[in-house]
């Protein structure tokens, strides 16, 4: 029996096709993210108020979009600082890049667990190494997720996608 409708699955492969065109056009164009990135950050050395949201909103689109963050997190530091007081520019950076990477965690998190799930499933039928994973996780759940985190390899956005499908 099916469980899936046909709209299920046209949204399903409508949001794979979205993710892997962004990745390709980013590896593709990754000078021209960053010159992008560079003019985001010159606007928000400008604009005091809607930088730190607008801040929050690229970071979270960042991380559903497998953008690296660190440009806009060391980005936001010097942006920012023009506020006159080191201390309140930090605060401010710091909770916008915050909030932002939260938001995107989570949307990509849920985008892995409940939209790519089943993919997973089916790729742990072909390739033991994820079944491995999932198995390690259910079991020493947290030591394994603080030592992948805490691992520079493996890129943040990538982890919490992996982590949704487990």
């Amino acid at each position: 029996e099916n469980k899936y409708t046909c709209c299920g699955i046209f949204t399903r492969f409508l949001i794979t096709i979205l993710l892997v065109s962004t990745f390709v056009f980013v590896i593709s164009e990754r000078n021209l993210i960053i010159s992008y990135m560079e003019k985001f950050i010159d606007w928000m050395a400008e604009s005091p108020v809607a930088g730190p949201v607008c801040l929050s909103l690229v970071f979270m689109a960042g991380e559903i979009m497998f953008l690296p963050g660190s440009l806009l997190s060391v980005g936001a530091g010097f942006a920012f600082k023009d506020y006159g007081d080191v201390t309140y520019a930090i605060i401010v950076g710091s909770i916008s890049v915050w909030i932002g990477a939260s938001i995107g965690a989570i949307i990509t998190f849920l985008l892995g667990r409940y939209v790519f799930r089943d993919i997973a499933i089916l790729l742990g039928e072909k390739y033991p190494v994820i079944n491995a994973l999932d198995k390690a996780i259910e079991s020493e759940g947290f030591k394994l997720i603080l030592l992948l985190r805490l691992c520079p390899i493996v890129p943040f956005t990538v982890f919490n996608f992996l982590m949704g499908v487990t």
